[in-house]
């Protein structure tokens, strides 16, 4: 979504958020494509904010997803409900068949 040939004004107005904070996130996008536990609350807040609405997040185990700090930090916001995928789950993941299919390529 933050790709550079996605214009900002495009993803702004398709997010409902301000240029700004596209720039900001964009930047961190294409700085390492690792995002912080932090990172990742902050833009939950802000589209919670935007949107009004509760979250449903289903997420696997990467290890910023995992840690004592992100669960205080979701389990601190009623609105927000996190799904966690078990360890290894090939059938819920569909681009596990998309990988398969590759490397027999």
């Amino acid at each position: 979504m933050f790709e550079k040939s996605v214009p900002t004004a495009q993803i702004a107005y398709d997010l409902r958020v301000s240029e700004k904070s596209v720039r900001l996130w964009r930047r961190r996008w294409t700085a390492g494509g690792t995002f912080s536990e932090d990172d990742y609350i902050a833009f939950l807040d802000q589209a919670h904010q935007r949107l009004r609405a509760p979250i449903v997040l289903i997420w696997d185990n990467l290890n910023t997803r995992v840690g004592h700090h992100m669960h205080a930090l979701t389990t601190a916001r009623p609105w927000l409900t996190v799904t966690r995928l078990p360890a290894y789950a090939p059938n819920l993941n569909p681009t596990e068949g998309v990988w398969r299919w590759m490397n027999a390529a």
